[in-house]
């Protein structure tokens, strides 16, 4: 139920300068995929929505997110 494919998300920059075109500086961002890229946004989205309705239970919110979710 999470976007967990190609999220743009902050990068430590590569060492490896044959990657960066000559005279260009590395990317402080790189396109990430997996897991650990959809976590921090489900987590954030159930706190919004948490915030919404707080008398919601864990299970409630998860309905919701992945009921509405598009």
């Amino acid at each position: 139920m999470a976007p967990g494919v190609s999220i743009l998300a902050a990068t430590i920059p590569t060492a490896d300068k044959e990657d960066v075109p000559a005279g260009k500086n590395p990317s402080p961002f790189a396109i990430k995929s997996g897991t650990s890229m959809a976590c921090p946004h489900v987590a954030g989205a159930a706190a919004f929505v948490k915030s919404a309705h707080p008398g919601w239970s864990p299970s409630m919110i998860r309905s919701a997110l992945m009921t509405t979710g598009t």
